[in-house]
């Protein structure tokens, strides 16, 4: 039962080092937050960030759309 309890501090411990690291790492404050609550943020940011990304490359490709018509229109333009 010891080394259990043992393994579960050092898991604790664990989790803290890399929760301060994630937020070192992405300039995130720390506002004397718990572990838990700074990685709950760090998680929401992450994937708040996701979501921008997706929706930026949905925009990326609906924006090629029409300058590939573009270009068509113009080789055609040109070719008449």
């Amino acid at each position: 039962m010891r080394h259990r309890v043992e393994k579960m501090e050092t898991d604790r411990v664990n989790f803290v080092v890399e929760v301060a690291a994630a937020t070192t790492a992405a300039c995130e404050p720390d506002d004397e937050e718990e572990p838990e609550q700074l990685a709950a943020r760090l998680a929401a940011r992450l994937e708040l960030a996701e979501r921008n990304r997706e929706t930026k490359a949905n925009l990326v490709g609906k924006l090629k759309r029409p300058q590939e018509a573009r270009e068509t229109l113009n080789v055609e333009i040109s070719g008449a």
